[in-house]
C-alpha cells in the first residue's frame, strides 16, 4: 500500500514538473520574440519583389542578437534587374534600391564602406523563402 502510494506521488510530482516545464518554455521570452520573427518575415516575403527560387533575404541583428533590419533581394531571373528591398524589425519596408544595368566597358569601383542601414549590426542569417 506504501509503495503504491509512492509510486502515485512520483508520478503525480512528474507529471507536474512536466506541465510546468512545458508551460513555462511556450511563454519564455525567446518564444515570443521567435514568433515574431516569423511574423515579420511572413510580411517581407509577400512584399518581397520579383520572387523566385533565387530570392533571399538578409537578417541584420543588434550585438544583443535582436533582428533589427531586414534586407530582401529579388530573384534576377525573374526580373533582370530586382530592387534590393530594406524592411525595419517589424517588416515595414523603409526603402529600396533599384539596380541598374552596367555599359560594357563601364568601369565599376565597389564601395568598401558598409551601408548606412546596417552599421553597427552584424549578418544573422540569410533566408531563402523559395528555395525547394
Amino acid at each position: 500500500m506504501r509503495t503504491q502510494r509512492s509510486h502515485r506521488l512520483v508520478l503525480a510530482l512528474t507529471l507536474a514538473a512536466f506541465v510546468f516545464a512545458t508551460h513555462a518554455e511556450a511563454t519564455a521570452p525567446g518564444d515570443k520574440k521567435r514568433k515574431a520573427e516569423e511574423a515579420t518575415r511572413t510580411k517581407i516575403v509577400a512584399r518581397l519583389d520579383c520572387q523566385g527560387t533565387l530570392s533571399r533575404i538578409e537578417v541584420w541583428r543588434s550585438p544583443k542578437g535582436v533582428a533589427k533590419v531586414y534586407v530582401a533581394f529579388g530573384d534576377f531571373r525573374t526580373c533582370s534587374h530586382a530592387p534590393t528591398q530594406i524592411f525595419d524589425a517589424k517588416g515595414l519596408q523603409v526603402a529600396a534600391f533599384g539596380e541598374h544595368p552596367v555599359a560594357p566597358g563601364e568601369v565599376v569601383k565597389p564601395k568598401n564602406t558598409t551601408p548606412f542601414w546596417v552599421r553597427g549590426l552584424t549578418l544573422g542569417e540569410t533566408l531563402w523563402p523559395f528555395a525547394n
